[in-house]
């Protein structure tokens, strides 16, 4: 498979990021193509599903390129929530070994992608592991509430601004 490099550049939004990923098979290539666009149409997520079901495991480097997707893309179709809670905590609960356990490096890595998708949704993925998995470090909902209390005190002062 042929690595392809994307670059994302947001200027119009006044926010310059550029986002680099390898994409070696179709899912990721498609999702990283996605980021880049200014909208996410319903029919990006059925894509996207149909990709999903393709794939008998998916992969890290695909749930990052989700993250990305929720992070950049300024307007999403209500389908992608669906499918973003459902694929990141089917990945983090039932495709990494041993399944069922959400191990404390899993968790790590999980906070950091939330951190920097910093959206309510992206919070919203751990709270739905959290319901959903058999087994999670006893730290993370306290992570989650936190982050949870932090989002809205900031909605907060956006508001009374």
């Amino acid at each position: 498979m042929a690595a392809v490099a994307y670059k994302m550049e947001q200027e119009d939004t006044g926010l310059v990021e550029v986002v680099e990923m390898l994409a070696c098979d179709e899912m990721r290539l498609h999702a990283v193509h996605l980021a880049c666009a200014p909208v996410l149409l319903a029919s990006d997520v059925e894509h996207l599903w149909q990709l999903a079901f393709e794939e008998p495991v998916i992969s890290r480097d695909v749930i990052e390129a989700l993250f990305v997707i929720e992070a950049h893309v300024p307007v999403k179709e209500p389908q992608w929530a669906f499918f973003f809670t459902e694929t990141v905590a089917h990945y983090a609960i039932w495709d990494v070994r041993p399944t069922g356990v959400v191990s404390g490096s899993m968790a790590e890595w999980l906070v950091e992608q939330v951190d920097r998708a910093g959206t309510k949704l992206a919070l919203g993925v751990l709270a739905h592991i959290i319901a959903e998995a058999p087994y999670v470090p006893s730290w993370l909902p306290a992570v989650v509430s936190a982050r949870l209390a932090a989002l809205t005190s900031a909605e907060g002062q956006v508001e009374k601004a």
